[in-house]
């Protein structure tokens, strides 16, 4: 502080030095009102005015420090409640969905003119298994409705005959297809292998293939039949499975590297030959095939995360679409058909969805949303 007081008092001088100069040279003390002050009067005004307001300034703080004490203040701690013991809480319950191996059955649900899907959904709750059917609006993908739970180990096929729904594993279990109404369980000797709807004489029945035991046939009255000896539930397509596939008079070879072969009848010569590859990959992996309605439609991985779908003409080897799977990993992948105007995609707990006439990408369909 006494630093500053000085430099005012040599500032006064200074002033007043000015002054008697200004005094002997005979010149008034101010300049008149047309003349600007010379250099030396506004300097000292400035550092006049500067000095004053530091010293006001410094004088405020030290009159606020004065009257101000602070004193740090130690945020406070809780202190422990004792005799409470809060009581065990188990963690949270592991859960996963995934559908069925088998891809879902294609029907028009509530006849509105609308394809719907009907397939079984597996949820686990810390290793427990509790299976649903579940219908799924093939115009909104959203859910219609879900029957169950009932248990079981394993796949569990499904089949559609008539009104009712149709699941097998170690028992026979039947729903409404309306609703999802539950009308029979039965027990069956054997595990059911796989289900499928065939045409007979009378009427279209379910034939239950089964391990051990022979094939039974399950009527629109729900009574389980000997199976004729001839009748067989049509190969499933399955990713690495079958490499020869027919439709009508027409059958496709199929090599690793995905060159196909087409015949027509019995002929020895190919009707014609090509590969199934689209233009830009040169490689593939983890490729599925399945024939229906005379298209042969193809689905690999063409690289990591990409899956392509193509679909061929089987009797002349022409492409007629292609599209792509998004987020889809190979050790996921269970099962790959057509199923009415639908290519259908398993991937454990997501369902793809591809519109078979022109391979458009529908939807995707978690089981955990259902």
């Amino acid at each position: 502080m006494s630093r500053y007081r000085s430099d005012l008092s040599a500032a006064h001088e200074r002033i007043e030095k000015l002054e008697e100069e200004l005094a002997l040279s005979g010149r008034p003390v101010s300049a008149p009102p047309s003349r600007p002050p010379r250099t030396g009067t506004r300097i000292a005004a400035t550092f006049l005015a500067t000095a004053t307001i530091i010293v006001g300034l410094y004088e405020g703080r030290r009159h606020h420090d004065e009257n101000h004490h602070h004193v740090a203040v130690e945020a406070p701690t809780a202190k422990p409640k004792k005799g409470i013991e809060r009581p065990y809480a188990p963690p949270p319950p592991k859960f996963a969905a995934t559908w069925s191996g088998s891809v879902p059955a294609v029907v028009d649900v509530d006849g509105d003119g609308t394809m719907d899907l009907v397939g079984v959904v597996t949820r686990r709750t810390d290793g427990v298994g509790t299976r649903h059917v579940v219908a799924i609006d093939g115009h909104t993908f959203g859910v219609k409705w879900t029957a169950g739970p009932f248990g079981g180990a394993g796949d569990v096929p499904l089949a559609v005959l008539g009104q009712k729904v149709v699941v097998a594993d170690d028992r026979l279990r039947t729903f409404s297809l309306v609703n999802g109404d539950r009308v029979t369980d039965q027990a069956i000797d054997g595990r059911v292998l796989d289900l499928c709807t065939i045409a007979t004489q009378t009427s279209p029945t379910i034939l239950v293939q089964r391990r051990p035991g022979t094939p039974m046939v399950l009527g629109a009255d729900l009574v389980l039949r000997p199976a004729p000896a001839s009748a067989r539930c049509p190969e499933r397509s399955r990713p690495g499975a079958s490499r020869t596939f027919e439709d009508r008079d027409r059958h496709v070879v199929v090599s690793e590297d995905l060159w196909a072969v087409g015949f027509k009848g019995n002929a020895s010569a190919p009707s014609w030959e090509g590969s199934l590859l689209f233009s830009i990959d040169h490689r593939h992996e983890h490729d599925a095939h399945v024939v229906r309605d005379g298209r042969l439609v193809s689905f690999y991985e063409a690289d990591a995360g990409l899956w392509r779908i193509l679909a061929h003409d089987i009797a002349t080897g022409r492409e007629l679409w292609y599209g792509f799977v998004p987020r889809l990993e190979s050790s996921q992948l269970t099962a790959f058909s057509i199923e009415g105007p639908y290519v259908l995609v398993v991937a454990e707990g997501t369902l793809h969805v591809i519109e078979a006439s022109s391979g458009r990408y529908l939807h995707r369909i978690d089981a955990s949303s259902t």
